[in-house]
């Protein structure tokens, strides 16, 4: 053991020189005999670092860390190693990013967190805080179980380095350039004209100009759903002041306007859909009740709006059962509409008459076009 111990020093201090294929060669024999030993562990840490194999480093520091038998000097090394690694990786990637800058200058983007299953969020919160320079604690709020949230906008070359480190520690992001947003057609749709054996759509584009578009149901290749909030000016009263103060108007939530896109990746358009707007009078219809209003000549009311809005979604599922639903747009939107300027720059192709803009008509637009680009992989 005294042998092996004065074998090891030697070892560190080859490494200390920058000898590391001698030390390497030499704690080869030891690591056999005591792999479980925390100086061992901590050596082949060392010698992984001293290789540019910082991952790997990484882990045995943290699960010497974690270890509840490991001396104090041990574990005071480790949390030195970490230090040497954090301190490195920090350098290298504001290299990068002066790199990066050079070949993608002066473009916005955007970058984007997955969900994060509820069992790894320590695991990744911590890499997030290494990665972006933030307290791990900090980290964590911004983890969401489900849905996405939109992280950071920023100058693109700098959030691409950030997303490919991000990814590679294992959180599942995505980043777009802001421009990609708006290379997607947007056909607002006013009904179907026909439903089989294809589809038919009287639709107008982004200029008004009213047109039809004939395709196959096997081109729709995802569909996003989602609701905004309709607002209206609420009156309150404050009976414990003046006469003239009592009065008081705020923006409240009356209904949801719901909406869903279907994509078309070949034609690189989407049709939008809105229940507002859509003319259920004309073209195909979906349910009796439409059928019977019909006939009497009857304007619907808008409980037989909701009827025959979810009679054409039952429709769309049914003809349409290989296109992938996305639903998550509600969490999204929560973490998007506080981006003003952002907000404001997005054509939300929404038709809904507001006495005043919502940021959550863009930000479904705005949903609907990052579900485009990560599926189809544009970024």
């Amino acid at each position: 053991m005294a042998d092996d111990a004065n074998e090891l020093q030697r070892i560190a201090q080859l490494i200390d020189r920058g000898d590391v294929r001698a030390a390497k060669h030499a704690l080869k024999p030891i690591y056999q005999r005591r792999r479980q030993e925390a100086p061992v562990l901590y050596l082949v840490a060392r010698v992984n670092e001293a290789s540019d194999r910082a991952d790997l480093a990484e882990r045995i520091y943290r699960d010497l860390l974690k270890s509840g038998d490991v001396p104090p000097q041990i574990i005071t090394k480790a949390r030195q190693g970490l230090q040497r690694l954090e301190v490195r990786d920090r350098l290298r990637r504001k290299e990068r990013i002066a790199s990066a800058k050079l070949t993608k200058p002066d473009r916005l983007g955007l970058l984007i967190l997955e969900a994060t299953p509820a069992e790894r969020r320590r695991d990744l919160a911590q890499a997030i805080a290494r990665i972006l320079d933030i307290d791990p604690y900090t980290a964590r709020l911004q983890l969401q179980t489900h849905g996405w949230r939109l992280y950071r906008i920023g100058d693109f070359a700098t959030l691409d380095v950030y997303g490919r480190d991000l990814r590679r520690a294992g959180v599942k992001t995505f980043w777009v350039d802001r421009s990609e947003i708006d290379t997607i057609e947007v056909f607002c749709v006013d009904y179907l004209a026909q439903v089989e054996p294809q589809c038919v759509v009287v639709c107008r584009d982004s200029s008004g100009q009213a047109g039809r578009l004939e395709f196959d149901y096997a081109e729709v290749a995802r569909q996003v759903r989602g609701g905004v909030p309709f607002f209206i000016d609420a009156v309150s009263y404050d009976i414990s002041k003046q006469d003239k103060d009592k009065v008081k108007r705020k923006p409240e939530i009356r209904d949801f306007v719901q909406l869903f896109d279907l994509h078309l990746p070949d034609r690189r358009c989407i049709l939008r859909f809105c229940d507002r707007s859509y003319r259920f009078d004309q073209g195909a219809i979906f349910t009796t009740e439409q059928l019977e209003r019909e006939q009497k000549g009857l304007k619907a009311s808008t409980a037989t709006t909701r009827i025959n809005w979810n009679g054409l979604l039952k429709a769309v599922d049914r003809l349409c059962p290989t296109a992938k639903v996305w639903r998550d747009f509600t969490p999204f939107a929560e973490t998007a509409i506080d981006y003003y300027s952002l907000m404001s720059g997005i054509v939300s192709h929404v038709e809904i008459s507001r006495s005043q803009p919502s940021n959550w008509d863009p930000a479904f637009q705005l949903y609907s076009t990052l579900v485009w680009l990560r599926e189809s992989e544009i970024f």
